[in-house]
């Protein structure tokens, strides 16, 4: 009889039986189903999906799971596999729901997944097909008395400068830039803040927070079809198949860089929060 396993279904815990044993911190690898608790150099070498595997450490005493991709987009972006990496921690009884999952940094972890509870990281809408629960708009202090009066505007009605001088497409001036990841939208604040800094102003970086927002007007980021270009390459060679327009997209931009795009302004009613980063 043939087992047919779901993609990324609890498979295997090696080194389980001695991790139950301590209350000193370790750490594992998980991989599509697959965990290794204090692997080694042979370990990681033994499955090429453990080279990108997560890698977690567990503090029991702090019941708390710690992860620290250091990825140099985002470390947000990777939500969905956090989520059944968690989900197959729980079914070897090594967490429980009421751990803390701390991802990079806690601010950024409760920012952007509303919760650093496991139970509530689990239950995320990562979907992105109807919602998306929390996006972040990095920008300059310079454009918030407008941004509260009109909304948050695209170039092509701002008039504002682009901050960067590539990796747009001819429909640029006419999106918004959102992110899923906190600290990646206070980055592009601070950018925008030392953009406009070379034309004598001073300001200091911004955060505006829509919750709950409408995948209505969502496309796919300029950075996803420009500069990672070469990931939808290769995700079409190890597919065997062409890259195929599809109508949710804009999601494999957001698995790849958390990285979204709004083809329709932002109104003042919309924004949640507003939030300066180095006040924190």
């Amino acid at each position: 009889m043939k087992i047919i396993l779901r993609l990324n279904e609890f498979i295997s815990a090696k080194g389980l039986e001695q991790a139950k044993k301590t209350d000193d911190p370790y750490y594992l690898i998980w991989a599509n189903g697959k965990i290794i608790f204090n692997p080694s150099a042979e370990d990681r070498m033994s499955d090429p999906s453990f080279f990108m595997g997560i890698n977690m450490m567990i503090r029991p005493k702090d019941k708390q799971v710690k992860l620290s991709p250091m990825d140099d987009w985002s470390d947000i972006k990777i939500i969905k596999r956090v989520q059944q990496a968690l989900s197959d921690l729980k079914k070897t009884d090594i967490i429980s729901s009421e751990w803390d999952c701390i991802i990079g940094d806690a601010t950024n972890t409760k920012r952007s997944l509303g919760s650093s509870k496991v139970e509530d990281i689990i239950r995320f809408n990562s979907h992105f097909t109807d919602v998306i629960p929390f996006a972040f708009h990095g920008t300059s202090s310079y454009y918030l008395e407008n941004i509260k009066e009109n909304g948050i505007l695209p170039r092509s009605k701002s008039k504002s400068d682009p901050n960067w001088k590539m990796g747009y497409t001819e429909k640029s001036p006419n999106q918004i830039y959102m992110t899923i990841d906190f600290d990646r939208a206070a980055y592009y604040a601070s950018t925008s803040v030392d953009y406009i800094k070379t034309k004598g102003i001073k300001s200091v970086p911004v955060v505006i927070v829509v919750k709950d927002m409408s995948t209505k007007y969502v496309i796919t980021d300029d950075d996803y079809k420009t500069n990672m270009g070469m990931l939808q390459l290769l995700q079409s060679i190890h597919h065997g198949v062409k890259a195929k327009v599809k109508k949710h997209q804009y999601i494999a931009g957001i698995r790849n860089s958390s990285q979204f795009a709004i083809s329709k302004v932002i109104k003042p009613n919309l924004i949640t929060d507003i939030i300066y980063p180095e006040n924190e």
